[in-house]
């Protein structure tokens, strides 16, 4: 958050935190972001001016990501499905 700290106010603001949410290294990470942002930022001491934020497209790019990834999973569990299909027994 002090990062985009830096950006308050602005739109580049959300820009980097809905890139942070869809780039995270964790899904948790990800999640406590959008925690932060939407649900407790009244408590985010980093971040006093929440002018022009937009709450639920962080939450939408939040649940993009969670729906790419279910997706990944399922193409992997088809292909596994595929190769034990060809395998001798």
């Amino acid at each position: 958050m002090q990062l985009a700290a830096r950006f308050q106010g602005t739109p580049t603001f959300q820009r980097v935190l809905e890139r942070v949410v869809r780039d995270a290294g964790s899904d948790r990470f990800a999640s406590d972001i959008v925690y932060s942002a939407v649900s407790q930022r009244d408590l985010a001491d980093e971040v006093t001016n929440w002018d022009g934020f937009d709450s639920e497209r962080v939450k939408k790019v939040f649940g993009d990501r969670m729906k790419s990834q279910q997706l990944e999973i399922q193409q992997l569990r088809d292909r596994l499905e595929q190769f034990e299909s060809v395998q001798p027994r």
